[in-house]
């Protein structure tokens, strides 16, 4: 049974674990978004560190090639 949380409508008490619920479909919505926008920034940021770690190891075995070419 779901109890009505005085302070705020938007909550309610599970009567059988006495959690507090927050029944706001529209803010779970919203954090969903944020959240997937979170997860999608991280991977273009590793992606991005991949790359520059690439490019750094490209740079050094060039570097390492013409010093043995001299």
């Amino acid at each position: 049974m779901k109890l009505k949380v005085k302070e705020n409508e938007r909550l309610v008490r599970d009567s059988s674990n006495f959690a507090i619920l927050n029944t706001d479909r529209e803010a779970l919505k919203f954090h969903e978004q944020k959240m997937a926008a979170l997860r999608k920034q991280k991977e273009q940021d590793d992606e991005i560190n991949t790359i520059k770690r690439d490019v750094s190891d490209i740079k050094d075995m060039l570097r390492q090639l013409l010093e043995s070419k001299q």
